[in-house]
């Protein structure tokens, strides 16, 4: 399935769908788009024939990959609530404005799940353009790879050389240093009209978030994620979808 962000949501910095929360690599904060592969209910079909959903999710935690459909366990088909966002198997929740083209042709545009054959001719045509738009930044994603790339390859050194645990250790350290120094230097704080219950609860805060962090978890996707071979078969794999969307939409024009 390939999902877009609204622009609200690209502006926060969340490329799509919260990704940049679970995946805190350099590839997350950077790739204007990005496509997450889950499937969607199919008819009960033999095992045998049963094919694997199309891995277009970079970087995408392993938890929301979703296996083959098969009669014996179906998949969640996706909720649409009442505020215009649609929640997706696995619990991702599309803002209002969202679009999302799945595997079975079915499209999510303006809240609701259709299939292709259900849309206006006024949806197909937004669906183009979304598809197009898409395109484009698959384009420049491309184009930015080799940079990407090399990226990833210095976090996987780091994280092999011991830097990334210890730069992530220091970090929680300093936040205990700076709490520290705050409860010795209250005075001062309030005589330069600076509240020191206020810093301390920012840095308590910071200090609250830097703990939850799973270091060896980041280590782990760190390695995992320095891999070219798939993060370019995925690329090719997204261009392909949008490419076979744009020819089902042509043959349903011509009906």
């Amino acid at each position: 399935m390939l999902t877009r962000p609204t622009s609200t949501r690209r502006n926060a910095g969340k490329a799509l769908i919260a990704l940049a929360a679970t995946v805190a690599l350099p590839l997350t904060a950077s790739w204007a788009t990005r496509y997450v592969d889950i499937a969607q209910p199919a008819s009960p079909v033999p095992a045998t024939k049963a094919a694997a959903p199309m891995s277009i999710a970079a970087l995408t935690p392993a938890s929301l990959m979703a296996a083959p459909a098969v009669a014996a366990a179906p998949v969640a088909a996706p909720r649409e609530n009442k505020d215009g966002s649609v929640t997706l198997p696995g619990g991702m929740k599309l803002d209002k404005g969202s679009s999302a083209f799945f595997a079975n042709d079915n499209v999510l545009l303006n809240g609701k799940v259709k299939r292709l054959d259900q849309l206006t001719p006024a949806e197909r045509s937004r669906l183009r353009a979304i598809i197009a738009e898409s395109q484009r930044d698959l384009a420049r994603e491309r184009a930015e790879l080799p940079g990407e790339l090399a990226d990833l390859r210095r976090e996987a050194d780091r994280a092999r050389s011991g830097e990334m645990r210890k730069e992530m250790l220091a970090d929680r350290e300093d936040l205990r240093r700076d709490l520290a120094e705050v409860d010795s230097e209250v005075a001062q704080l309030r005589k330069n009209g600076e509240d020191p219950e206020k810093i301390k609860a920012e840095i308590r805060a910071s200090l609250r978030e830097a703990e939850s962090i799973d270091i060896e978890k980041q280590i782990r996707e760190a390695l995992e994620a320095a891999n070219p071979d798939k993060i370019q078969a995925e690329l090719i794999a997204a261009e392909q979808q949008m490419s076979r969307l744009l020819s089902r939409l042509d043959e349903l024009d011509r009906r």
